[in-house]
């Protein structure tokens, strides 16, 4: 009974850690905002987050999602999990050097696609890669809930970035403000992705035959390749909106939608700070059939971020006035459904864990492909008819609509039910419901306010009637 307290405990503080650790790393973010509002022009900001949507989705490719397989593989091989990851940090360079060499070959088509020079895309390259070790080692932080080692990572990453972008981009970048941004953001994360690496390695080696690195590697592959087009079909439905709006609509409009976004990551840092806890946890309680602890704590997991969400939507009006200039007037429109799509990105993430423990990784792919195939159908026509709004609510729906996929397909996955589905969609219905006030409402700030105060009203007698009921053990 005392391991399971302690256990419990360490969830609990490992949670805390990484929420209020994210916060305060991505305060420094989103207090960097405004500041990049007025360094870029929304041309130039369209720009900017155009390569960032690349970056996301080459990554998946550059680094074959091999963070998808590390929990397993933690189970799988042990004591020796630790030469595993440095395994994988070798694949990952030899994956960047091909990627390399196929740049250079294809330089001038992919110029005169992306509008990205030569040097650009080499970055964006190291880029990929350096995001990819980056990915498995925090992993390897969150399955051992060292949650100080990922905010040491992750808060050197964020204070480099915003820093070092600021001076490119009034030095050496002052022609070419996007260019600065670009490579103060690649230059931090190369430097930790080093960093990493020679950690793993003086930890433990890797491998010194290579049947041992291809007997890792085909582990590694087998089970992460699939997810690659799941990989590429989450960053679709996040990123490739933006990169449809910047061809159809031009960067500056691209730029106006990205800056709404930026109002989502105050949601985004904690549901995947949440995220970080619960994908472990939830392998835990598994491994020993605690179901009931999943069941329950699944449905109070998802009305608490609704509950969140929702209260963010209600003053996210006020917050696009006072982070931004008046160039990005027009984002107030799109910023409630992209919280709405959000919600249910996150929401997803909680039956998806039942593909990920019973090894399903195909499945997984197969329900973010066809949602990434609708979206993409979806803006092709509503963005040329009714402008770059269009791409948050199509954006909103197939998020809902992959969420309710990877529901339908957890459901049938096994003789267990770890959910109780009604909690869920219950939580869904609540947020979509809030939304449609507060877009109704998006020019009556007081009336606004009035909901809100309901709403936290609701949220604290919720989180009272939990905290009465929950018995300490997790």
């Amino acid at each position: 009974m005392k391991k399971i307290k302690q256990n419990g405990n360490a969830i609990l503080k490992a949670g805390l850690g990484y929420t209020i650790g994210n916060y305060m790393i991505k305060g420094l973010t989103f207090f960097s905002i405004p500041i990049f509002a007025r360094l870029l022009s929304p041309d130039n900001y369209g720009i900017y987050n155009t390569y960032i949507a690349y970056e996301s989705i080459l990554c998946m490719c550059v680094g074959f999602t091999l963070n998808t397989c590390q929990k397993n593989a933690r189970y799988k091989y042990g004591k020796d999990y630790g030469e595993f990851v440095s395994s994988c940090m070798i694949l990952l360079l030899v994956s960047a050097g091909t990627w390399l060499l196929l740049i250079k070959m294809f330089e001038g088509p992919l110029t005169t696609y992306t509008g990205f020079d030569y040097w650009i895309h080499n970055l964006l390259i190291l880029h990929c890669l350096g995001s990819a070790i980056l990915s498995i080692f925090n992993v390897y932080l969150s399955i051992t809930y060292s949650y100080k080692g990922y905010l040491l990572a992750a808060g050197f990453n964020a204070v480099f970035n915003i820093g070092l972008s600021i001076l490119l981009i009034k030095t050496v970048f002052s022609w070419h403000p996007a260019k600065g941004r670009i490579v103060g953001t690649v230059i931090p994360v190369l430097f930790l992705a080093v960093f990493i690496c020679l950690y793993f390695w003086k930890e433990k080696r890797p491998p010194a035959d290579r049947t041992t690195n291809f007997r890792y590697w085909r582990f590694a592959l087998a089970y992460s390749v699939p997810l690659i087009p799941h990989g590429i079909s989450q960053v679709l439905l996040n990123q490739f909106d933006r990169i449809m709006i910047n061809s159809i609509c031009g960067a500056a409009q691209a730029g106006i939608y990205s800056f709404a976004y930026n109002i989502y990551s105050i949601v985004g840092v904690t549901t995947a700070s949440l995220e970080n806890v619960w994908s472990p946890w939830f392998f835990e309680k598994a491994q020993i059939g605690e179901i009931g602890s999943i069941e329950k704590r699944a449905t109070q997991y998802a009305v608490m971020v609704a509950l969140f969400v929702s209260s963010i939507m209600l003053v996210s009006p006020e917050l696009i006035v006072i982070l931004g200039t008046s160039s990005y007037a027009g984002a107030e429109y799109c910023v409630i459904p992209i919280l709405v799509g959000g919600f249910f990105a996150f929401l997803y993430t909680i039956p998806v864990q039942v593909q990920y423990y019973y090894g399903k990784t195909k499945l997984i792919a197969l329900g973010t492909v066809v949602a990434a195939m609708i979206n993409i159908v979806l803006n092709s026509i509503f963005i040329p008819m009714y402008g770059y709004v269009a791409a948050a609510y199509t954006t909103a729906v197939t998020y809902g609509l992959n969420f309710a996929f990877h529901a339908f397909i957890s459901s049938r996955i096994g003789n267990v039910h770890y959910f109780k589905w009604s909690g869920l969609f219950l939580s869904g219905g609540l947020c979509v419901t809030v939304a449609a006030i507060a877009v109704t409402l998006v020019s009556y700030i007081e009336f606004r306010l009035g909901v809100l105060a309901v709403l936290l009203f609701c949220a604290f007698s919720y989180w009272k009637s939990v905290s009465r009921k929950a018995d300490i053990q997790v």
